[in-house]
């Protein structure tokens, strides 16, 4: 028997020793995650609906926000449709279509009517590792803040660009933005937002933070009066955080998901839990 051979046969006999095989190695060994198959619900925290004090019915369940008054042929709301879905997002990717839909039917109500202030969409997703193959991550769950202005309906608007009656305004918290799970030992972050928001997630002004109840630097979007709003969420899973440039970095020019999600990468390289 040659050298080689005796040196590969005692190498078998001491992996066969403790239990493991070449296959087993290789598994261990697989390194980080590239490709992630998903399975995502959502509804709404009703905990965490806030309404005006005002007249007329409100809806808050697990899939419905709605409020104003019976005037108009239909209250304004939030909707969610559909609140569950599976797809595939890849490590370090473009943002992937989670199917999750929310949709704001924007109606003309009466200030003096209950208005949606904040709410809550709560959120549990799912991971199961594509490539290279692994077992299910335990369910992560986590919120995504919203404030709300239902604006008035007459000049001036707060948002300006919005034609008259004027723009609901939307303001994102950073809730939702790096989820942090560990798998296998590498460090991994999960960030949800609306992707399909009407002119795109941006940094919103000063008066327009203010009149959503929010601090100045806030990022978000608005919905146009009289029409329903689909809202499509998408998510990413990042090897660093995502992190939002402050305004004046980018001189308060309108910045766009994808562009938000190019300029936050820091590094591509994943980072390896220590302990």
């Amino acid at each position: 028997m040659s050298h080689s051979r005796a040196i590969k046969g005692v190498r078998r006999a001491v992996l066969a020793a403790l239990g493991i095989t070449i296959m087993g190695i290789g598994s261990a060994w697989a390194g980080p995650v590239s490709v992630w198959g998903f399975d995502m619900t959502s509804k709404w925290d009703t905990a965490l609906t806030v309404f005006s004090s005002g007249n007329g019915p409100t809806t808050n369940d697990d899939t419905t926000l709605a409020w104003g008054n019976n005037s108009h042929p239909n209250q304004s709301s939030l909707v969610i449709g559909p609140n569950n879905a599976s797809g595939t997002v890849n490590t370090d990717g473009a943002f992937a279509d989670s199917g999750i839909i929310v949709t704001h039917n924007n109606y003309v109500i009466s200030l003096s009517s209950h208005i949606l202030t904040s709410a809550a969409l709560f959120n549990t997703i799912t991971l199961t590792p594509v490539t290279p193959p692994g077992a299910s991550q335990a369910p992560i769950s986590f919120e995504f803040g919203i404030n709300f202005d239902e604006t008035p309906n007459t000049a001036p608007c707060a948002v300006t660009s919005s034609p008259i009656p004027c723009n609901d305004i939307f303001v994102i918290s950073k809730d939702s933005l790096n989820q942090t799970f560990t798998y296998d030992g590498y460090n991994y972050f999960l960030s949800l937002f609306p992707e399909s928001a009407t002119g795109g997630i941006n940094f919103l002004s000063d008066a327009v933070c203010a009149a959503a109840g929010a601090a100045s630097g806030c990022f978000g979007f608005t919905t146009e009066e009289n029409t329903s709003n689909p809202l499509r969420f998408g998510l990413t899973i990042t090897s660093s955080p995502i992190g939002v440039p402050e305004p004046a970095t980018l001189g308060m020019v309108g910045l766009g998901l994808l562009t938000i999600v190019g300029l936050a990468i820091r590094r591509r390289k994943l980072s390896v839990k220590t302990s």
